[in-house]
């Protein structure tokens, strides 16, 4: 009788051990994976509901809301920064005139591209970003006329027409530029890229909210330092009570509006496409997501300047 060989059932167990061993290692992979990628759509889909809650919240009452600050604080409020928590995610949003900016397509329609990518260049100078400006223009389609300004050419012919070339989106203005560095304020600097210029709106400037930066950059050569410092001068003083409360022979809003005339007639003269307005119609809401992983950023823009056709853009990175 044959005798069998000692020691295979010895070699089955330990066979059977390392499958069932690469089985539950393989196992426990497949459900950390499937843990991780629960995780990351529930905070996905936190992220896209507190990001939606924002907008529909906030972004129809920038304008009120910029409007009650600046009664509150007495000077000009073109913009507003606050957060707030929702569930595990904290949500901070940046409000903003967007007509308190200077316009890049305004630009764009007063000069040829070499040109305007170097105004801009001027314009953040020190930012470390001056390289990154390749201004990607195409015809029209992204632009509207301006309405419903105080400067005679403002009111008698739009900034540009349909046929300009045009930008619709940072996408176009910056070359592979993270939207952190757009919020981001410039170094010694409380102001950010994205307070300084816009890819939308009219391309009339609120004369009540706008930087002399944001000033100086949309004018270019076509006003002075010392015309665009009057300008701000007198506009601040539409926020001083002794100001508005004293008695002279021309108040501060009619100041203001002699010299928003003279500005015009300026940049008429020299061939800028500057215009000034003391309202806006186009307003923005960035909405930064952190949940201590990654952090999102939501920009919308509500530009209201055809009332019977608002429009409302979206970007996301």
């Amino acid at each position: 009788m044959r005798r069998r060989p000692r020691g295979y059932v010895l070699i089955m167990v330990l066979g059977l051990l390392v499958l069932s061993t690469t089985l539950l290692v393989s196992v426990s992979r497949l459900a950390g994976r499937a843990a991780v990628a629960a995780r990351s759509t529930e905070d996905d889909l936190q992220r896209r509901w507190g990001v939606a809650s924002c907008r529909k919240a906030v972004l129809p009452h920038v304008e009120p809301i910029l409007s009650a600050l600046e009664q509150e604080r007495r000077r000009p409020a073109a913009s507003y920064a606050v957060a707030v928590k929702l569930g595990g995610m904290t949500f901070d949003m940046i409000l903003a005139d967007e007509q308190a900016k200077a316009n890049v397509n305004a630009i764009l329609s007063g000069a040829d591209l070499p040109l305007a990518e170097t105004r801009i260049r001027q314009g953040l100078s020190g930012s470390g970003m001056s390289n990154r400006i390749k201004l990607r223009a195409t015809i029209g389609g992204v632009l509207q006329p301006i309405r419903n300004t105080t400067t005679a050419p403002a009111a008698t012919q739009p900034i540009w027409n349909s046929s300009a070339l045009a930008v619709g989106g940072w996408g176009q203005v910056f070359d592979g530029v993270p939207a952190v560095q757009l919020v981001r304020p410039l170094p010694g600097s409380r102001i950010a890229p994205v307070d300084l210029m816009t890819c939308w709106g009219n391309g009339a400037m609120n004369i009540r909210r706008a930087s002399d930066t944001a000033l100086g950059l949309a004018a270019g050569r076509s006003l002075t330092a010392v015309e665009i410092n009057r300008l701000v001068e007198a506009r601040d003083k539409l926020f001083d009570r002794r100001a508005s409360e004293g008695s002279f022979d021309q108040s501060p809003a009619d100041r203001l509006q002699e010299l928003m005339t003279k500005a015009a007639g300026e940049s008429l003269k020299n061939k800028g496409n500057f215009a000034l307005s003391e309202t806006s119609s186009c307003h923005s809401l960035w909405v930064i997501s952190r949940n201590g992983r990654r952090d999102g950023y939501d920009l919308f823009v509500s530009d209201e300047a055809d009332a019977k056709r608002p429009a409302i853009w979206s970007f996301s990175w």
